[in-house]
This record gives C-alpha cells, sequence and structure tokens, in this order.
C-alpha cells in the first residue's frame, strides 16, 4: 500500500518497482544480484565505507552507478595498461556519478558516530539521471566493465587476503612499543569491558 501511494506521483513512470524486505539468504542475494532483469546496482549513499552490496555486484558482474566517493572505491578502480605507452593507471570500472561534499543534516548526526563536522557525498541529481539513461542505452559496455572489475575483486579481494590485512593493521596498532603486550590480550580485555 506504502509503495502504491509513492508510486502514484509517478504516472508517467516507464520501469516497474519492486520492494522487497526481511533477511535474505546469501543464496537468494546472489539470485538477485544474476537475475537477467537486473540491469545494474545503484547506489546514492552518502558514505558507505567498504559497500558490502556494491562489492557483491561487481563480485557477481554487475554494472554499479555510484559517486567516485567512499571506501569502495578501493575495489572499483584497477589498473589497465595503456597498449601505446605500456604504462598502468587506475581507471574506474563503474558509471562514476557526479557529487558535492557538504556537512552531514543535523537531523542525521549521531554523538560518537555521525560527528556534526562529517563531510557526507551528495550525488548531483543530473549526473546519476545521466548515467542511469548510458546503461540503458549501452548496456553491453557497462556490462564490460563490470566483467573486468569481477576478475579484479576476485582475484585481489578476497576473504583470506581482507582478513589478511585487517590482522596486519590491528596487529600494527597493538604492537607497538608502547603497548609492550600481545595485541590479542589487549582486544579480549577490550571486548570484556563492553560486555
Amino acid at each position: 500500500k506504502l509503495l502504491d501511494n509513492l508510486l502514484s506521483e509517478y504516472k508517467e513512470r516507464k520501469c516497474k518497482v519492486y520492494l522487497l524486505h526481511g533477511s535474505m539468504t546469501d543464496e537468494e542475494m546472489t539470485t538477485l544480484y544474476q537475475h537477467s532483469k537486473v540491469k545494474a546496482l545503484i547506489s546514492l549513499a552518502h558514505g558507505e565505507g567498504f559497500g558490502l552490496p556494491i562489492f557483491e555486484a561487481a563480485y557477481n558482474e554487475l554494472p554499479i552507478v555510484a559517486p567516485d566517493w567512499s571506501g569502495y572505491v578501493d575495489f572499483l578502480y584497477a589498473p589497465v595498461k595503456n597498449k601505446k605507452t605500456g604504462k598502468t593507471k587506475n581507471k574506474a570500472h563503474f558509471a562514476k556519478v557526479k557529487y558535492t561534499l557538504a556537512q552531514i543534516q543535523e537531523e542525521a548526526r549521531w554523538d560518537g558516530v555521525l560527528q556534526a563536522d562529517s563531510m557526507w557525498c551528495y550525488a548531483d541529481q543530473g549526473s546519476y539521471k545521466m548515467r542511469l539513461r548510458e546503461i540503458y542505452k549501452d548496456h553491453n559496455r557497462f556490462k564490460s566493465q563490470a566483467k573486468k572489475i569481477n576478475k579484479w575483486v576476485r582475484k585481489n579481494f578476497t576473504a583470506e587476503q581482507q582478513y589478511g590485512k585487517t590482522c596486519d593493521i590491528v596487529s600494527s596498532f597493538f604492537d607497538s612499543e608502547e603497548t609492550g603486550e600481545d595485541w590479542l590480550n589487549q582486544i579480549e580485555e577490550v571486548v570484556q569491558e563492553y560486555q
């Protein structure tokens, strides 16, 4: 009923809108990413961090539309070798949406989590509409990008690699000369404090 009310304002729309809610298994999510009617993942988040849905879309060869800002750009750029010069350069493999950075809205602030001085990404409406049109008109080009980033993600962002990177970062923090203790024991102490 709520979805029908919202969509009633857009009588001229040319697309179908479905509302999926509730918990989905990994298999159900994969089926959704790989469904023949799903043509792209669109994220206009203010700040996504790593961006698990975006990662999963890349892992499943789904074209992605998103601002060129936040944690997910770590895996949506991949090295491409220039055939003429032989030089390698990181290239975006997603439909980049223009954006502006501005302070977080007052109603979204959450002390200790979303600080008042935080900056959020605000997607440019005209830019994301243009990207949607491009994907609609030239889906094969964006599907080709999705296949390339899929190979990059599967090779360079395995669970083992990410786990190892996390352990290295945590280890470097807790194994400094100032701590003088085993970092794992310190983590256990911190966890016990919050239980």
